[in-house]
């Protein structure tokens, strides 16, 4: 078992500033959670077809990643307030854009700004986290909060489309968006970055014989949500593929996004009885056999299951991931960099799938390109999982 221990910020975990950074998290996200509907609405509205549309993603993710980079490297000197509050409203224009079905070329651009926005908050929302006293907490209600925010978003997409068009759901983006803008105020006592530590206090770092470890488990969070993305993406396509109605992928995907919900609540029970080793192990398997089910299995109840499977091993992966990257380097530059891994595969797989995928033979390739990236995934979280041994989280 490791002796390395996570150091923790001060500051204010409750109430107002609370609420106000679980608002923005979730903003920050939402696009993600509903882009199945954003890469049916690009195929239906805009005409592309299913390989531009994962292109734009990945330009949108691109975004996120270099945005979320820049973001981390000025986060010292960054007045997060003023700065989530410009980002949000990059994010709101571009949806606003994107409903108003501008030329295709504005409308990649938007998808790109919109991307740009987003990684910013993503950022910035981390580091507002790990500012308070107990991030543990906030953070594990960010993961709840988006849950839920994913479930309700998922049946009410379909109703929103069929009300208002495919530009409903860019409409609602902007709109979610611009209502968290009045709470931001709330965030003015953790708008600095804190300071450092007194002097002679050298900060933490990873031991070098480390050096390699993360960077390692960067790559394996990263190759598991490209994974995850690409069946998270073409979720809608699939469905249909299945004859399945949008109310209907709607319903059961916002069902499975339920899973997701008490998978964070197993976490500290199931590390205390086992290694890392064997939970990467299990979960990251389950993933591959969920993925096959979701995409192979002509049923609506198995398209769910599959999704469902998905959603509570995602949101059970991440934290353990994080985990991970926090034990191998306790000044906390590791589980920053881990936002752009995070995009660049969630970008990354939609990107590949392009060049693979026919929509006449089906979405066969999708199971088989994000299957190998949860193997790869494995295989890089393995050597850090086994160095550190049992897990920490309490």
């Amino acid at each position: 078992m490791s002796s390395i221990a996570v150091a923790h910020a001060s500051g204010s975990t409750g109430g107002k500033p609370l609420f106000a950074a679980v608002y923005a998290s979730v903003v920050s996200e939402y696009s993600l959670l509903v882009m199945p509907f954003i890469v049916g609405a690009m195929i239906d509205s805009y005409g592309a077809s299913e390989a531009l549309a994962g292109r734009i993603v990945s330009l949108q993710l691109f975004g996120m990643a270099i945005s979320a980079i820049a973001t981390s490297m000025m986060m010292r000197r960054l007045d997060r307030l003023r700065a989530m509050a410009v980002m949000t409203m990059v994010v709101v224009i571009a949806n606003v854009l994107c409903a108003m079905m501008v030329p295709l070329p504005v409308m990649i651009a938007a998808r790109f700004a919109t991307g740009i926005g987003e990684g910013a908050l993503m950022a910035i929302c981390g580091a507002v986290a790990a500012a308070t006293s107990d991030p543990r907490r906030v953070f594990a209600m960010i993961g709840f909060a988006v849950a839920l925010a994913a479930s309700a978003a998922l049946v009410a997409t379909p109703w929103l489309v069929e009300v208002g068009g495919r530009a409903g759901t860019f409409w609602f983006l902007a709109v979610f968006a611009a209502l968290s803008l009045p709470f931001l105020g709330w965030l003015a006592p953790l708008r600095r970055a804190a300071t450092a530590d007194a002097p002679g206090k050298s900060a933490a770092t990873a031991p070098p014989a480390l050096s390699l470890k993360p960077i390692l488990a960067l790559f394996a969070f990263g190759f598991f949500w490209a994974g995850a993305a690409g069946l998270w993406v073409y979720a809608e396509r699939i469905g249909l593929s299945h004859r399945l109605s949008l109310a209907e992928i709607g319903f059961y995907l916002g069902l499975a996004q339920l899973a997701g919900i008490p998978a964070p609540l197993c976490i500290g029970w199931l590390a205390r009885r086992l290694a890392l080793p064997p939970i990467f192990v299990f979960a990251l398997l389950s993933s591959i056999a969920a993925g096959l089910v979701f995409v192979f299995v002509p049923n609506g109840w198995f398209y769910c299951l599959g999704a469902a499977l998905l959603s509570f091993l995602s949101m059970f992966l991440t934290p353990c991931f994080r985990t991970v990257l926090a034990l191998l380097d306790r000044s906390g530059t590791v589980v920053a960099a881990s936002v752009a891994f995070y995009t660049m595969g969630y970008g990354a797989a939609p990107l590949l799938i392009t060049f693979f995928f026919d929509p006449k033979s089906g979405f066969a390739v999708i199971a088989l390109i994000c299957s190998a990236l949860f193997i790869l995934s494995l295989a890089c979280i393995l050597p850090p999982a086994v160095r550190i041994g049992r897990s920490q989280v309490d």
